[in-house]
């Protein structure tokens, strides 16, 4: 439906609750960025983060595309993949915060908010003019 985000995804025919909140997908991200993960290596781990069961082997394939599309906030548009890496999420987290603080309004780091990844990816997406940004524009 228009509007609302998964808190769940169909994997093998059957709904599994998902871990939606951003900083699940950062930790992702984080293992993305992980040089000695294998590619087998990261879609484990982001299989493990992101469902709250665990996925039968025949479905794996399947789970880790849904994981992804979901990473990639439900863009199921293929796109080229980039040759530089704009952003590292860990490395720029003090840029990064900050300036999508400002755009959520509240501190998106407050261990007692939940907030849905696909929320903080329009709070991202909503950065204005300010220091990362300059950043950006810069790489």
């Amino acid at each position: 439906m228009i509007g609302e985000l998964p808190k769940a995804l169909e994997v093998g025919g059957k709904m599994i609750e998902i871990n939606s909140d951003f900083r699940i997908a950062l930790q992702i991200f984080q293992a993305f960025n992980d040089e000695e993960l294998t590619d087998m290596d990261k879609a484990v781990v982001s299989l493990r983060l992101l469902f709250k069961e665990e996925i039968p082997m025949r479905h794996f394939e399947e789970a880790v595309k849904k994981a992804y599309w979901f990473l990639d906030g439900g863009d199921i548009q293929k796109s080229e993949p980039r040759k530089a890496k704009m952003i590292d999420w860990e490395h720029d987290q003090s840029i990064i915060f900050p300036a999508a603080n400002k755009a959520a309004g509240y501190e998106l780091r407050d261990p007692e908010r939940y907030t849905h990844f696909w929320t903080f990816l329009g709070y991202f997406g909503e950065i204005g003019e300010g220091l990362f940004s300059t950043v950006m524009s810069i790489r």
